[in-house]
């Protein structure tokens, strides 16, 4: 199993791979750290896995919103939107984002 070293937040991790994505890994490691380096950039001082969790979460948030996106632009598959589930998930993701920005602040 190929072995490849990645740097993310500052910190080199050597991560297991299969035969041939190695260039994929260290592509999608660019891609966290880009994200992680942002919310170090917007002042997040937390340990490092709160950081990895919160990096996470953004992703998370990043790959919901692709596959939202490739729903509504598929002509006649679009699922029905239940705006009572959308309201309830971005008040939790706001309420999400206000404890993570108090716990960068107190941190």
């Amino acid at each position: 199993m190929p072995q490849v070293n990645v740097l993310v937040n500052g910190r080199e991790h050597q991560i297991g791979c299969g035969d041939g994505e190695e260039d994929r890994v260290r592509e999608l490691a660019a891609y966290v750290d880009k994200r992680a380096t942002e919310l170090v950039q917007q002042g997040a001082r937390v340990p490092d896995a709160r950081l990895m969790l919160m990096t996470a979460l953004i992703i998370a948030d990043d790959l919901a919103q692709a596959y939202e996106d490739l729903d509504a632009a598929q002509p006649g598959t679009a699922a029905p939107v239940d705006n009572g589930k959308a309201d309830a998930f971005a008040e939790r993701l706001e309420a999400l984002a206000a404890r993570m920005e108090t716990e960068v602040s107190a941190g």
